[in-house]
């Protein structure tokens, strides 16, 4: 258990590290990528914020932002898909454009819950043609 912890500590700590350089020039903060997405911690694009180009993958949200998402910006054709649990685990939602506020959206299996910090590991993916592995688990949000 504590083998699997460090781990994944490592690889959430490595991701960070090896995408910072490109996320925060001159320590302004994260630059949104060309084709990518990035994500807020209060609705209408406002607060703490993290950015990933389009193949990258989350397990685990880096800290201080898990449970924490309110609002998502797509970037460049990128679609993203939202989890409820770590390790793209449990229930998840596809976004394909920018949404201001995750409250909106209910949680197909919980509908009396929102998609309003509920997030707790994402990918990132291409255009209509990339494979989405974890196929359809709720509802493409239009």
């Amino acid at each position: 258990m504590r083998l699997r912890f460090v781990l994944l500590s490592l690889l959430v700590l490595s991701a960070t590290c090896l995408s910072a350089p490109a996320q925060y020039p001159n320590g302004r903060g994260p630059r949104p990528p060309r084709a990518g997405a990035c994500f807020y911690n209060d609705p209408g694009f406002t607060g703490n914020y993290f950015c990933m180009s389009m193949g990258d993958r989350m397990p685990a949200m880096p800290p201080g932002f898990n449970d924490s998402i309110t609002s998502v910006r797509v970037f460049g054709g990128a679609r993203v898909r939202l989890f409820a649990d770590g390790n793209f685990q449990s229930v998840s939602i596809m976004l394909d454009h920018d949404v201001d506020g995750l409250y909106r959206i209910r949680v197909a299996n919980n509908p009396s819950r929102s998609w309003d910090d509920v997030t707790s590991s994402v990918v990132v993916l291409g255009g209509r043609g990339d494979r989405d592995e974890w196929g359809p688990r709720d509802r493409p949000y239009r």
